[in-house]
């Protein structure tokens, strides 16, 4: 691919990060792979977390900022960008959308690229990106790097249809781990893990 972003000397790895909820707990997918076009993560894991607080409309990153750290602590700290299904930028009150707080926790050391799959009437400094032939596009965002860049290369990422293949890797890691979960919320806070 002929558009990059990058990287500091010895950060390779790009993160991508999802969360799924079910009842009484919330599970990350997490997706490292290395090459903007990879096809193939290097490793992949699923963490279960606590249970989140309630959603509030407009501070979603009180829900799933937690469970986005215990999964980056879990990890070695090898990685340049962390890409996440949010927004980074808000409008008025709080301007910081859940990337910017991961930015933010990270004290800068990673690039934070916000790939929301839905409108937010907060949201702003975002780039719709079309892929594949839906015509729903996805809302681009980023802290750390070049906007207009970072939709590129979204744009670009492996994957013929909306989502990256990447990108939709970790949604489906959390989606299956989350539905497959059963009890009251009292199991053990594990980690799966595989590699490719």
């Amino acid at each position: 691919m002929g558009i990059s972003l990058t990287a500091a000397a010895g950060v390779s790895m790009k993160i991508v990060l999802d969360v799924a909820y079910h009842h009484c707990h919330a599970v990350a997918g997490l997706v490292r792979f290395r090459e903007w076009d990879s096809d193939r993560p290097v490793s992949w894991r699923t963490i279960v977390c606590p249970a989140p607080g309630p959603y509030v409309p407009g501070e979603f990153y009180r829900r799933e900022l937690p469970c986005l750290i215990r999964a980056l602590e879990s990890i070695p700290p090898d990685y340049s960008h962390v890409l996440i299904d949010g927004y980074v930028h808000l409008r008025r009150p709080r301007f910081k959308g859940l990337g910017g707080y991961l930015y933010e926790y990270l004290a800068g050391r990673a690039v934070v690229i916000g790939v929301a799959k839905s409108p937010l009437a907060l949201a702003r400094d975002f780039v719709p990106v079309l892929r594949g032939q839906s015509r729903r596009p996805l809302f681009v965002s980023a802290m750390g790097t070049d906007l207009e860049t970072t939709a590129a290369v979204v744009a670009n990422m492996h994957g013929r249809h909306r989502l990256p293949t990447m990108i939709k890797l970790a949604d489906s890691l959390a989606r299956r781990a989350s539905s497959e979960m059963t009890g009251n919320g009292d199991e053990e806070h594990g980690i799966a893990v595989g590699g490719g």
